[in-house]
């Protein structure tokens, strides 16, 4: 099994939280869906995006658009008009030789925001963590 470096957590417009467990199997559904299907459920609800791992910590606040990296916030671009929509993927890369035979596996994670502005134009705002 990977072992993922960072891990995610959510805050929901109610309060309530959500924490990635380190196996990222779904609450709802273990046995075949990681966690973030169980916050696709609620994507709606999302105000607060966090990874975090043993030496950083980043955060996107989808009510205002800042990101944050250890607590010290800052802003991509300009502040977005409506409401933010949360982005998040892992993207992994996989180095094989020419016999088929893995030599690495990175991950990087990615998040953010976007939303559409009063012109019509959509906005989107990511940061890559490694």
């Amino acid at each position: 099994m990977l072992q993922l470096k960072y891990l995610f957590g959510v805050k929901f417009s109610d309060g309530s939280e959500y924490r990635q467990n380190p196996e990222d199997r779904s609450l709802t559904e273990p046995e075949t869906r990681s966690c973030f299907f169980d916050v696709m459920k609620r994507y709606e609800e999302v105000e607060l995006f966090a990874l975090w791992g043993e030496e950083h910590q980043y955060l996107v606040d989808l009510r205002d658009g800042h990101f944050e990296v250890d607590e010290v916030p800052f802003w991509i671009g300009d502040k977005p008009e409506g409401k933010c929509r949360l982005i998040y993927h892992r993207q992994h890369t996989h180095q094989v030789n020419m016999a088929g035979e893995e030599l690495s596996h990175t991950v990087t994670y990615h998040m953010g925001w976007q939303t559409t502005g009063p012109e019509g134009k959509n906005h989107r705002f990511v940061i890559e963590v490694r």
